[in-house]
């Protein structure tokens, strides 16, 4: 998937109008709209939507190259079935072949990289000079 295709997926997951979700992320609708076309998504507009407090749990969905579309459907699913993520694993490990849980378990090394990586570059930011 290609990022105006992830754009929007994340818009059909939550049902919402093209116009509905340029002006819940602050941008005018045309603009949005020719994202979904195929032009060019400025990297502002993926950090507003994936700051956007109903779509940050599409955000690694959105920022990675080999994220496949079953990460936005899971973070919809569970959204929409209150299912805390406790419940989702003690469910998994219960039903999973050992093969399975290394999978997942390589799967959440993957998701903590990703994580330390944005944590270590909002700590790297330089300090300016009224931080003193």
């Amino acid at each position: 998937m290609n990022i105006s295709e992830k754009i929007r997926f994340v818009r059909d997951q939550e049902s919402l109008t093209q116009t509905q979700f340029a002006e819940m992320i602050g941008v005018k609708p045309s603009s949005y709209n020719g994202w979904e076309a195929g032009k060019t998504v400025p990297a502002h507009a993926l950090t507003k939507i994936t700051s956007h407090p109903q779509f940050k749990k599409y955000s690694l969905f959105l920022t990675q190259d080999d994220s496949d579309e079953n990460i936005g459907y899971l973070a919809a699913e569970l959204k929409r079935q209150n299912i805390t993520v406790n419940e989702l694993f003690a469910e998994l490990l219960d039903r999973a072949t050992e093969e399975q849980i290394d999978l997942l378990d390589e799967y959440i090394g993957h998701l903590m990289t990703y994580r330390r990586q944005l944590t270590d570059t909002k700590h790297d930011k330089p300090k300016s000079d009224h931080d003193d």
